[in-house]
């Protein structure tokens, strides 16, 4: 379990910045940073014991996604971080839209970025995190690193007419009539051409309606717009005529 820790000694230790739609996200990474004897504190204020302010910090850990860009809280704090000379490591959650400020501060010598999307676990993230040099003297010495396994899940989609179990077996999935689509069903005039979405990241898998006119349907609710909806074993998802069953194998 994350922890908050008391630093009474003159110990350095790493700060982590996020905005708070991001903590979902970013609380795992910090729990196996911290199991892996890094000295860290971050910035949510639900967490318990009395956290250093991070002036007093080694390195700046900023977690940079799309909700975190637009939250002015958070930009005016990451300026801050690097006004204040710190070096700032960058966890890249989403392909981001930087503002200009924000670009010519990452292009920054001192800044060094991961990008989450590229790393594809929490695991290979945060050991990438530890390799940094930045981070090394928050580090205790001599200890084994230990990284949980990634773990690997396929998704399949059983499509319930023919019986066949097509797995989503790229980043980005599409399902439709276009024959150029991942999965294509040409002679259905009920799919769109493009019809649906998938999108693999993470070993999570979410599903989007791609403007179709029949909708798509999860366990008998329409999606809404631009929704991207997590799926997991068991749903049922209708695409015009056609229903597939989600499986999904560990």
């Amino acid at each position: 379990m994350l922890m908050q820790e008391d630093y009474t000694e003159n110990l350095p230790f790493v700060y982590a910045l996020c905005c708070p739609a991001d903590w979902e996200r970013v609380s795992p990474l910090l729990e196996i940073l911290q199991k892996n004897d890094c000295r860290l504190c971050w910035d949510q204020p639900s967490a318990a014991g009395n956290a250093p302010a991070a002036e007093n910090a080694e390195v700046i850990l900023a977690f940079l996604s799309r909700q975190s860009v637009e939250d002015h809280s958070f930009r005016s704090r990451f300026n801050r971080s690097i006004l204040g000379g710190k070096p700032v490591a960058a966890v890249l959650l989403d392909p981001v839209e930087l503002s200009p400020v924000m670009k010519a501060q990452l292009e920054l010598e001192q800044v060094a970025a991961v990008d989450y999307a590229v790393c594809h676990t929490d695991g290979a993230c945060c050991l990438a995190l530890l390799q940094l040099p930045a981070m090394k003297p928050c580090l205790e010495e001599g200890k084994t690193i230990h990284i949980p396994k990634a773990s690997i899940k396929k998704y399949y989609l059983k499509r319930r007419s023919t019986g066949e179990a097509i797995q989503i077996s790229k980043d980005e999935f599409t399902v439709g009539r276009k024959l150029t689509c991942s999965y294509a069903i040409p002679d259905n005039e009920s799919i769109s051409r493009i019809h649906a979405v998938f999108h693999l990241k993470n070993g999570i898998c979410t599903v989007m309606d791609h403007h179709s006119t029949n909708k798509v349907y999860v366990n008998d609710r329409e999606l809404d717009e631009e929704e991207q909806f997590q799926i997991k074993s068991g749903d049922v998802l209708e695409l015009g005529t056609e229903t597939f069953i989600v499986d999904v194998i560990e």
